[in-house]
Protein backbone atom coordinates (compact mmCIF):
# COMPACT_ATOMS: atom_id res chain seq x y z
CA UNK A 1 0.00 0.00 0.00
CA UNK A 2 0.97 3.63 -1.04
CA UNK A 3 0.00 6.12 1.59
CA UNK A 4 1.87 9.15 -0.86
CA UNK A 5 0.78 9.58 -4.28
CA UNK A 6 -0.37 13.17 -6.09
CA UNK A 7 -3.75 13.44 -8.40
CA UNK A 8 -4.88 16.16 -10.84
CA UNK A 9 -8.33 15.14 -11.89
CA UNK A 10 -8.65 14.77 -15.86
CA UNK A 11 -12.06 16.24 -15.75
CA UNK A 12 -10.62 19.26 -14.26
CA UNK A 13 -7.60 19.64 -16.36
CA UNK A 14 -10.40 18.66 -19.67
CA UNK A 15 -12.64 21.93 -18.39
CA UNK A 16 -10.43 24.14 -16.72
CA UNK A 17 -6.64 23.18 -17.22
CA UNK A 18 -4.17 21.36 -19.70
CA UNK A 19 -2.24 18.65 -20.05
CA UNK A 20 0.52 17.67 -23.52
CA UNK A 21 2.66 15.24 -23.92
CA UNK A 22 5.99 16.48 -23.71
CA UNK A 23 7.73 12.71 -25.07
CA UNK A 24 8.78 9.45 -23.37
CA UNK A 25 5.56 9.06 -21.94
CA UNK A 26 6.20 12.34 -19.64
CA UNK A 27 3.46 15.07 -19.31
CA UNK A 28 3.34 18.54 -18.37
CA UNK A 29 -0.25 19.55 -16.73
CA UNK A 30 -1.44 22.80 -15.50
CA UNK A 31 -4.64 23.55 -13.54
CA UNK A 32 -5.71 26.69 -11.10
CA UNK A 33 -1.49 27.78 -10.41
CA UNK A 34 -0.59 24.04 -10.18
CA UNK A 35 2.34 23.24 -12.49
CA UNK A 36 3.87 19.93 -13.05
CA UNK A 37 6.42 19.05 -15.51
CA UNK A 38 8.18 15.75 -16.87
CA UNK A 39 5.54 13.17 -14.90
CA UNK A 40 3.87 10.01 -16.18
CA UNK A 41 0.40 10.47 -17.34
CA UNK A 42 -0.91 8.59 -14.24
CA UNK A 43 -1.05 12.23 -12.53
CA UNK A 44 -4.70 12.22 -14.68
CA UNK A 45 -5.29 9.11 -16.08
CA UNK A 46 -6.06 6.00 -13.43
CA UNK A 47 -6.09 3.85 -15.79
CA UNK A 48 -2.32 4.06 -16.55
CA UNK A 49 -2.05 5.06 -12.70
CA UNK A 50 -3.13 0.71 -12.05
CA UNK A 51 -1.24 -0.35 -14.89
CA UNK A 52 2.24 1.54 -12.99
CA UNK A 53 0.58 0.16 -9.67
CA UNK A 54 0.11 -3.37 -11.02
CA UNK A 55 3.40 -3.44 -12.71
CA UNK A 56 5.05 -2.72 -8.79
CA UNK A 57 2.91 -5.25 -7.10
CA UNK A 58 1.21 -1.77 -5.18
CA UNK A 59 -2.49 -2.71 -4.38
CA UNK A 60 -4.24 0.49 -2.79
CA UNK A 61 -2.89 3.76 -3.24
CA UNK A 62 -4.26 6.95 -1.17
CA UNK A 63 -4.75 10.26 -3.77
CA UNK A 64 -3.68 13.57 -2.43
CA UNK A 65 -5.40 15.86 -4.82
CA UNK A 66 -2.93 18.31 -6.20
CA UNK A 67 -3.67 21.80 -5.17
CA UNK A 68 -2.67 25.62 -4.10
CA UNK A 69 -4.17 25.45 -0.36
CA UNK A 70 -4.60 29.66 -0.89
CA UNK A 71 -7.15 29.08 -4.03
CA UNK A 72 -8.90 26.34 -2.21
CA UNK A 73 -12.40 27.75 -2.19
CA UNK A 74 -15.94 25.88 -0.91
CA UNK A 75 -16.79 25.86 -4.77
CA UNK A 76 -13.22 24.34 -5.68
CA UNK A 77 -13.17 21.76 -2.97
CA UNK A 78 -16.48 20.71 -4.30
CA UNK A 79 -15.21 20.38 -7.71
CA UNK A 80 -11.99 18.37 -6.86
CA UNK A 81 -13.72 15.77 -4.23
CA UNK A 82 -17.11 15.41 -6.76
CA UNK A 83 -14.76 14.76 -10.19
CA UNK A 84 -12.07 12.63 -7.93
CA UNK A 85 -14.76 10.05 -6.49
CA UNK A 86 -16.48 9.88 -10.39
CA UNK A 87 -12.96 8.78 -11.74
CA UNK A 88 -11.81 6.36 -9.25
CA UNK A 89 -15.20 4.72 -8.76
CA UNK A 90 -14.30 2.25 -11.37
CA UNK A 91 -11.39 1.11 -9.75
CA UNK A 92 -13.01 -0.10 -7.07
CA UNK A 93 -10.88 -0.46 -3.83
CA UNK A 94 -7.51 0.01 -5.63
CA UNK A 95 -7.21 3.82 -4.08
CA UNK A 96 -7.76 6.07 -0.99
CA UNK A 97 -9.65 9.14 -1.63
CA UNK A 98 -8.43 12.29 0.70
CA UNK A 99 -10.56 15.29 0.59
CA UNK A 100 -9.81 18.90 0.33
CA UNK A 101 -11.05 21.73 1.93
CA UNK A 102 -11.85 25.18 1.80
CA UNK A 103 -8.82 26.18 3.92
CA UNK A 104 -8.98 29.55 4.89
CA UNK A 105 -12.70 29.08 5.87
CA UNK A 106 -13.17 26.70 8.89
CA UNK A 107 -16.86 26.98 9.09
CA UNK A 108 -16.68 25.97 5.26
CA UNK A 109 -13.96 23.49 5.63
CA UNK A 110 -16.19 21.74 8.33
CA UNK A 111 -19.17 21.72 6.49
CA UNK A 112 -16.87 20.10 3.20
CA UNK A 113 -15.21 17.54 5.26
CA UNK A 114 -18.94 16.35 6.72
CA UNK A 115 -19.78 16.02 2.94
CA UNK A 116 -17.13 14.51 1.73
CA UNK A 117 -16.90 11.82 4.76
CA UNK A 118 -21.25 11.19 4.57
CA UNK A 119 -21.78 11.65 0.60
CA UNK A 120 -18.32 10.66 -1.46
CA UNK A 121 -16.89 8.42 1.25
CA UNK A 122 -13.07 9.71 1.73
CA UNK A 123 -10.93 7.78 3.70
CA UNK A 124 -8.90 10.59 4.67
CA UNK A 125 -8.19 14.33 4.50
CA UNK A 126 -5.73 16.16 3.18
CA UNK A 127 -4.05 19.00 5.33
CA UNK A 128 -0.68 21.13 5.30
CA UNK A 129 2.11 22.83 6.96
CA UNK A 130 0.28 26.23 6.11
CA UNK A 131 -3.01 26.99 5.66
CA UNK A 132 -3.63 30.81 5.21
CA UNK A 133 -1.30 31.08 7.67
CA UNK A 134 -2.74 28.34 10.23
CA UNK A 135 0.05 25.56 11.28
CA UNK A 136 -1.32 22.48 11.93
CA UNK A 137 -0.94 23.01 15.64
CA UNK A 138 -3.38 25.72 15.46
CA UNK A 139 -6.92 25.57 18.19
CA UNK A 140 -8.91 26.62 14.61
CA UNK A 141 -8.29 23.07 13.63
CA UNK A 142 -9.78 21.50 16.67
CA UNK A 143 -13.33 21.44 14.91
CA UNK A 144 -11.39 19.63 12.21
CA UNK A 145 -9.14 17.15 14.16
CA UNK A 146 -12.68 16.33 16.72
CA UNK A 147 -14.76 15.60 13.44
CA UNK A 148 -11.70 13.49 12.26
CA UNK A 149 -11.82 11.42 15.57
CA UNK A 150 -15.43 10.70 15.27
CA UNK A 151 -15.00 9.57 11.74
CA UNK A 152 -11.69 6.97 12.49
CA UNK A 153 -10.19 8.61 9.08
CA UNK A 154 -6.49 9.99 9.51
CA UNK A 155 -5.27 13.36 8.05
CA UNK A 156 -2.02 13.70 5.83
CA UNK A 157 -0.05 16.83 6.58
CA UNK A 158 1.59 17.76 3.13
CA UNK A 159 4.39 20.42 3.10
CA UNK A 160 3.60 23.83 1.42
CA UNK A 161 6.36 25.15 -0.42
CA UNK A 162 7.39 28.38 1.31
CA UNK A 163 7.46 31.68 -1.50
CA UNK A 164 11.11 31.98 -0.69
CA UNK A 165 13.60 33.40 -3.85
CA UNK A 166 16.52 31.68 -2.26
CA UNK A 167 14.28 28.37 -3.58
CA UNK A 168 13.55 29.31 -7.27
CA UNK A 169 16.57 27.05 -8.62
CA UNK A 170 18.15 24.03 -8.08
CA UNK A 171 14.40 22.38 -7.47
CA UNK A 172 15.61 23.88 -4.26
CA UNK A 173 11.84 24.07 -3.15
CA UNK A 174 11.04 20.12 -2.97
CA UNK A 175 14.42 19.41 -2.04
CA UNK A 176 15.01 21.70 1.19
CA UNK A 177 12.20 23.34 1.35
CA UNK A 178 9.45 20.84 1.70
CA UNK A 179 11.73 19.06 4.38
CA UNK A 180 11.42 22.01 6.40
CA UNK A 181 7.90 22.47 6.50
CA UNK A 182 7.90 18.83 7.16
CA UNK A 183 9.43 19.94 10.41
CA UNK A 184 7.23 23.18 11.09
CA UNK A 185 4.20 20.92 10.42
CA UNK A 186 5.67 17.89 13.07
CA UNK A 187 6.54 20.54 15.79
CA UNK A 188 3.36 22.37 15.24
CA UNK A 189 1.54 19.45 15.99
CA UNK A 190 3.81 18.65 19.12
CA UNK A 191 4.05 22.33 20.98
CA UNK A 192 0.23 22.97 19.75
CA UNK A 193 -0.63 20.27 22.04
CA UNK A 194 -2.85 18.78 19.65
CA UNK A 195 -2.21 14.99 20.48
CA UNK A 196 -3.23 16.02 24.15
CA UNK A 197 -6.68 17.34 23.21
CA UNK A 198 -6.92 14.29 20.32
CA UNK A 199 -5.45 11.48 21.53
CA UNK A 200 -7.13 9.23 19.10
CA UNK A 201 -6.63 11.26 15.89
CA UNK A 202 -4.16 9.53 12.96
CA UNK A 203 -1.75 12.15 11.39
CA UNK A 204 0.58 11.21 8.41
CA UNK A 205 3.65 13.08 7.77
CA UNK A 206 5.45 12.92 4.43
CA UNK A 207 8.91 12.55 3.68
CA UNK A 208 9.83 10.95 6.79
CA UNK A 209 9.06 13.93 8.82
CA UNK A 210 11.34 15.91 7.44
CA UNK A 211 14.43 16.56 10.14
CA UNK A 212 11.58 15.83 13.13
CA UNK A 213 13.75 12.74 13.80
CA UNK A 214 17.17 14.33 13.72
CA UNK A 215 16.18 17.39 15.71
CA UNK A 216 13.00 16.35 18.07
CA UNK A 217 15.68 17.14 20.76
CA UNK A 218 15.43 20.67 19.71
CA UNK A 219 12.19 20.39 20.54
CA UNK A 220 12.69 18.64 23.99
CA UNK A 221 15.45 21.56 24.76
CA UNK A 222 12.57 24.35 24.09
CA UNK A 223 10.15 22.60 26.24
CA UNK A 224 12.32 22.33 29.18
CA UNK A 225 13.52 26.50 29.15
CA UNK A 226 10.48 27.73 27.52
CA UNK A 227 6.81 28.24 28.95
CA UNK A 228 5.48 29.07 26.23
CA UNK A 229 7.00 25.91 25.01
CA UNK A 230 6.00 23.31 27.69
CA UNK A 231 4.95 19.83 26.72
CA UNK A 232 2.82 17.25 28.91
CA UNK A 233 4.88 14.11 27.57
CA UNK A 234 8.24 14.41 25.69
CA UNK A 235 8.08 15.43 22.57
CA UNK A 236 9.20 11.80 21.41
CA UNK A 237 6.50 10.15 22.73
CA UNK A 238 4.33 12.29 20.31
CA UNK A 239 6.17 11.65 17.44
CA UNK A 240 5.02 7.94 18.37
CA UNK A 241 1.95 8.66 18.12
CA UNK A 242 1.92 9.90 14.42
CA UNK A 243 2.45 8.00 11.52
CA UNK A 244 5.79 8.81 9.26
CA UNK A 245 6.21 7.92 5.29
CA UNK A 246 9.71 5.93 3.53
CA UNK A 247 10.41 8.91 1.17
CA UNK A 248 13.44 9.61 2.41
CA UNK A 249 15.61 8.46 -0.63
CA UNK A 250 18.54 6.42 1.37
CA UNK A 251 18.40 2.77 3.35
CA UNK A 252 20.37 4.81 6.34
CA UNK A 253 17.58 7.49 6.72
CA UNK A 254 15.06 4.66 6.32
CA UNK A 255 17.12 2.69 9.06
CA UNK A 256 17.36 5.86 11.34
CA UNK A 257 13.18 6.89 10.86
CA UNK A 258 12.39 3.25 12.44
CA UNK A 259 14.99 3.49 15.15
CA UNK A 260 13.76 6.62 16.58
CA UNK A 261 9.99 6.41 15.91
CA UNK A 262 9.69 2.85 15.95
CA UNK A 263 8.93 -0.06 12.69
CA UNK A 264 4.90 0.39 13.19
CA UNK A 265 4.97 4.16 12.94
CA UNK A 266 6.49 4.14 8.87
CA UNK A 267 4.48 3.41 6.17
CA UNK A 268 5.61 2.84 2.37
CA UNK A 269 4.95 6.35 -0.03
CA UNK A 270 6.26 6.96 -3.09
CA UNK A 271 5.42 10.58 -3.95
CA UNK A 272 4.15 9.07 -6.89
CA UNK A 273 4.20 10.88 -9.65
CA UNK A 274 6.82 13.33 -8.85
CA UNK A 275 9.87 13.06 -11.06
CA UNK A 276 12.30 12.12 -8.03
CA UNK A 277 10.28 9.19 -7.13
CA UNK A 278 11.84 5.88 -6.53
CA UNK A 279 8.84 3.65 -8.14
CA UNK A 280 10.94 1.02 -9.84
CA UNK A 281 12.21 -1.77 -7.61
CA UNK A 282 10.59 -0.12 -4.74
CA UNK A 283 9.35 -2.99 -3.31
CA UNK A 284 13.36 -5.02 -3.24
CA UNK A 285 14.97 -1.61 -1.72
CA UNK A 286 12.36 -1.64 1.17
CA UNK A 287 13.73 -5.32 1.74
CA UNK A 288 16.61 -4.96 1.45
CA UNK A 289 16.95 -1.95 3.85
CA UNK A 290 14.33 -3.35 6.05
CA UNK A 291 13.96 -7.42 5.87
CA UNK A 292 11.10 -9.28 4.88
CA UNK A 293 9.62 -8.51 8.05
CA UNK A 294 9.87 -4.73 7.81
CA UNK A 295 8.26 -4.80 4.11
CA UNK A 296 5.78 -6.21 5.86
CA UNK A 297 5.29 -3.67 8.14
CA UNK A 298 5.47 -0.63 6.30
CA UNK A 299 4.63 -2.33 3.20
CA UNK A 300 1.01 -3.36 4.15
CA UNK A 301 0.70 -4.28 8.13
CA UNK A 302 1.27 -0.31 9.14
CA UNK A 303 -0.87 1.18 6.19
CA UNK A 304 -4.01 -0.87 6.89
CA UNK A 305 -3.63 0.76 10.51
CA UNK A 306 -3.09 4.06 9.35
CA UNK A 307 -5.61 4.12 6.98
CA UNK A 308 -8.25 1.91 8.74
CA UNK A 309 -8.63 -0.84 6.45
CA UNK A 310 -8.36 -4.58 7.00
CA UNK A 311 -5.46 -6.63 5.95
CA UNK A 312 -6.25 -9.19 3.40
Amino acid sequence: MDVHSHVIPRGLLERYGSASEIGAGRYSVELWGIRVSGVPRGIFDLGARVRDMDSEDVAVQVLLPMVDPRAMSAKAARLVNDELRAEAAPHGERFVRFAVLPYGDPSAALEELDRAYRDLGVGGVLLWSDMAGVPPGSGALDAIYGRLEDYGIPAFVHPSLPADPRLSSHYMGVVAGAIGEDFVAVASVILGGVLDRFPRLRLIFPHGGGAAPVQVGRIRRAAEVRADCALRRDPLDYMRSMYFDSAVYSPEALRFLVQVVGMDRVLLGTDYPADIMEWRGMGARLEEAMGRAGLEAIGRRNPSRALGLSVS
